[in-house]
């Protein structure tokens, strides 16, 4: 295979690399001199001339521990991936596009996805990959699934490019659907209309509010030629997205407001409490309570940014109180919103310590009140709860909490039951062997923030995985968050994927590799709305 994408870059049989003292590479690749001073394209650079033996390519013997995944990719190491990519596949690239022939095409995009599999160490490169492949694939009518699959690849190695893979996935389904007939029509736009539904939350999420609207309104489109019955509901997520667009507008006429007159004490509390109820982010609120001169108020936005599990227990109980109230004169997602943030804080006094028998019964009342409120709001507004997610205190996969877990092969109880520091070489972890599928179904739709795994690590000196995990609202419709599939990846102990807020229910587990034996073993999953400042711990102490 390597010999192959040689010979697709234009490397002959005597392509040859030397080392520098100063630890850079200088490599003869075709007719052009480059000098590579990135470590990560050189690492990839490495792996594809390897064939012939030119370069020790080795795994490395150092691991790193739970290092957060995917690494968020920067500007320079993107530079220096487009220019290893000049150097191996631009001129091979000048000339499919100079032929009239799409199969030129298609056989180059075919290339670079293997070129893409070599580059799994080295995110810039691989994402930069995907892309090329992606935009060789779609001219050629044969390549709608080679394009469609960098996409999925890209988004997984690149987050920062979701809305973009997503985009450039819908796409290749518009022209799809564009040209078939009759129930390669209806097919065509099932899975279009997923695209658009994808790339609507994903712009959504990214605070692209416009965009994300016009997506919902072409997956409105979409929806109604082929008279799917997701129609009702994309009209009311656009209903709920045009609100959020109306009340971002609102908020900027209020912060030009504040910059005439910083002493207008009006448009800051209005600032405050439009983040706060209608936009559901007190971390946003919180960064204008400078300007408030209610003392309570202030404090009360300041603890309410917190995780509830994390506030004192008697202010949770008092934030419980003062969610309810602001609930008691609001409406439709606001109210889910805020009864949401109240059923937290009381739950988070309830599983405190405290002692007070009075103020113990208050809180279990006001609780269970709350918990039929939301249920029935839930019933007439289905639709925007799931794509907004429940808010909740700690770790919401636990078992105790109503979370399961099916598809483990030994031990599952093992997997939700919150213990991640008592266990030992034959005790408290789940496991299967690898390849296995894992799904874990948490109570209700929640609006996470992050999730993490802590894999068996008794021997962590030299144990290592490898896994993928994927999310879903509906258990029907995944999308991959994390994936350390590659050869490449040596994932030990904790891992901790961080997330924009999500709506997820459903979180699966894919365990692939294990270098030591043929079990997949994991101590504990968690998943948070508001992540624990703390680190996590293990048998060993901090993770």
């Amino acid at each position: 295979m390597l010999q192959s994408l040689r010979n697709s870059a234009g490397l002959g049989e005597s392509g040859q690399t030397t080392r520098e003292p100063d630890r850079m590479f200088r490599t003869r690749i075709g007719n052009p001199m480059a000098w590579v001073t990135c470590a990560a394209a050189v690492a990839c650079a490495a792996t594809l001339l390897a064939a012939d033996g030119a370069i020790d390519t080795a795994p490395p013997t150092a691991t790193v521990i739970s290092p957060p995944a995917p690494v968020e990719i920067t500007d320079a190491q993107r530079a220096e991936a487009n220019k290893v990519y000049v150097d191996l596949f631009g001129e091979r690239e000048k000339q499919v596009r100079l032929t009239p022939d799409t199969a030129d095409d298609l056989t180059f995009a075919k290339s670079l996805l293997e070129a893409a599999g070599a580059a799994a160490n080295t995110p810039a490169l691989q994402s930069l990959l995907m892309e090329k492949t992606y935009d060789a694939a779609i001219v050629d009518a044969k390549g709608l699934d080679i394009a469609i699959e960098a996409m999925d690849k890209l988004i997984g190695v690149d987050p920062a490019r979701e809305a973009f893979g997503l985009q450039r996935k819908r796409e290749a389904y518009q022209q799809v659907f564009a040209t078939a007939r009759g129930d390669a029509k209806i097919d065509a736009g099932g899975e279009l209309l997923d695209m658009l539904m994808d790339e609507a939350d994903a712009k959504s999420r990214a605070n692209l509010d416009d965009d994300a609207m016009t997506a919902y309104r072409e997956a409105l489109k979409v929806a109604t030629s082929i008279r799917s019955p997701e129609r009702d509901t994309i009209r009311k997520l656009i209903e709920q997205q045009n609100r959020r667009i109306i009340m971002l507008r609102k908020a900027d006429q209020l912060k030009d407001r504040l910059k005439a007159d910083p002493k207008d004490t009006d448009a800051a509390t209005d600032l405050v409490m439009l983040y706060l109820v209608d936009l559901n982010s007190p971390i946003d609120a919180r960064k204008y309570t400078f300007l408030l001169q209610d003392d309570a108020l202030k404090q009360n936005i300041r603890d309410a940014s917190k995780d509830p599990a994390e506030v004192e227990p008697l202010r949770a109980l008092a934030l419980g109180d003062w969610y309810t109230e602001l609930a008691g004169k609001a409406g439709g997602t606001a109210r889910w919103n805020l009864l949401s943030r109240s059923e937290a804080h009381y739950q988070a006094f309830v599983d405190s310590d405290v002692k007070d028998d009075l103020a113990r019964s208050k809180a279990k009342f006001a609780l269970d009140r709350t918990k039929k409120a939301l249920a029935a709001l839930e019933q007439t507004m289905a639709p925007a709860v799931r794509s907004v997610g429940k808010v909740a205190a700690g770790n919401v996969a636990l078992a105790e909490r109503g979370a399961h877990v099916r598809g483990v092969a030994n031990h599952p109880d093992e997997l939700l039951d919150g213990n991640s520091t008592k266990y030992t070489g034959s005790t408290g972890f789940a496991y299967s062997s690898w390849p296995c599928e894992w799904v874990v179904e948490l109570p209700t739709v929640y609006a996470l923030r992050e999730i993490r795994m802590l894999l068996w690590d008794i021997d962590r000196d030299k144990r290592y995985y490898r896994y993928a995990i994927d999310v879903s609202k509906d258990g029907k419709k995944y999308v991959t968050v994390v994936d350390r599939t590659g050869d490449n990846e040596r994932p030990m102990s904790w891992q901790l994927i961080k997330l924009r807020p999500t709506a997820i229910k459903f979180i699966r587990v894919r365990g692939t590799y294990n270098n030591e034996n043929s079990g997949f073993h994991v101590v504990e999953l968690e998943a948070y709305c508001n992540p624990p400042r703390d680190k996590p711990k293990t048998t060993f102490g901090e993770g």
